[in-house]
């Protein structure tokens, strides 16, 4: 699977949650990218690349910008091409999960994800339930929360 990261800075804080979930990643061989939303187009790489997961990391103080840039997301592939999976782990989740129902998420991670994340993952991956993962809550489209 193609899991694109979405962070709001490196260079302040070591954004350690991300890094963690992209090691994570690519030792179940999925292909991992980053976008630093204060660097980069975080549209313009979905464009480009088509992951099958958009997976952000946020604090509270970034939510302007993560809820700007999934709303255009939202926006561009609701009648233009397939959506990707779109996932937030980070304090804010964990803190103010009224997000998965703000932004429209798929997914939202609430605490740690090193054991959640990766078997998130295989589930996408083999078009399985994606119900009763620890730590994992899903939109309620159908799924529990």
């Amino acid at each position: 699977m193609k899991i694109l990261f979405v962070t709001s800075h490196a260079f302040l804080l070591e954004p350690l949650g991300t890094m963690l979930m992209s090691a994570i990643g690519r030792n179940y061989q999925h292909k991992i990218r980053l976008v630093i939303l204060r660097r980069g187009n975080v549209v313009q790489q979905v464009d480009r690349w088509k992951p099958d997961v958009v997976a952000y990391s946020a604090m509270s103080t970034d939510m302007p910008m993560f809820r700007a840039v999934d709303k255009e997301i939202r926006k561009k592939y609701a009648s233009n091409g397939k959506m990707p999976f779109r996932i937030m782990g980070g304090p804010h989740p964990t803190y103010s999960p009224s997000v998965i129902d703000d932004l429209q998420l798929d997914a939202i991670c609430q605490g740690d994800g090193d054991r959640a994340f990766p078997e998130l993952l295989k589930r996408l991956e083999n078009n399985e339930n994606l119900e009763r993962i620890p730590n994992i809550s899903l939109t309620r489209n159908g799924a529990e929360t």
